[in-house]
């Protein structure tokens, strides 16, 4: 597979040298060739705060099965995360942290039909999603939100409030209390 990509590399490469294409257009044919080459890559934090996010906008709108589905698609996000950081000195001190993410979207994700019971859930899961970007950061901005009604923070990629434990019937209950990435 990594003689594919050399190929690949080497072929966009003569035709830049050759001035056929520009050295912007050549890397964007390298990167989607590589992303068609690889399409099983490891899931990464960015993926794994995706899934979080996901999860935390069906609670936003009051949607149990949208939200067990995201929990499922976030604990096999985290347990890809745990394998992908194999050999990193991170990965010891926050092993604990993965395995309780984990078992708390599979949690969400049992708790299809219990919006209440996800919720609780959620608060403990955001928690231990707010370490991991704290230990390994994040490429985009997140803003960690408190709501006072239910005493819980949670992360969000936009600064309005949209509050997961109230939903609709106080959605923009909170304040920004720090933001991440920025």
């Amino acid at each position: 597979m990594k003689s594919n990509i050399f190929t690949v590399a080497l072929i966009v490469t003569a035709f830049f040298t050759c001035g056929c294409l520009s050295f912007v257009k050549a890397q964007k044919v390298i990167s989607t060739l590589a992303a068609e080459i690889h399409p099983s890559q490891k899931m990464t934090l960015n993926t794994t705060i995706n899934w979080y996010l996901h999860l935390k906008n069906d609670l936003v709108s009051d949607d149990s099965k949208q939200a067990a589905s995201a929990g499922t698609q976030l604990r096999t996000a985290l347990i890809d995360l745990s394998k992908q950081l194999t050999g990193d000195r991170r990965k010891d001190a926050y092993l604990a942290v993965l395995r309780s993410a984990a078992q708390k979207s599979g949690q969400i994700a049992d708790s299809k039909d219990d919006i209440k019971q996800q919720r609780v859930y959620f608060n403990r899961l955001s928690e231990d999603i707010y370490r991991l970007v704290k230990a390994f950061g994040t490429s985009k901005p997140l803003y960690k939100d408190y709501c006072p009604m239910v005493k819980a923070s949670w992360l969000s990629e936009v600064e309005d409030i949209k509050n997961p434990y109230m939903g609709s019937r106080m959605p923009t209950c909170g304040s920004v209390k720090e933001v991440l990435g920025k």
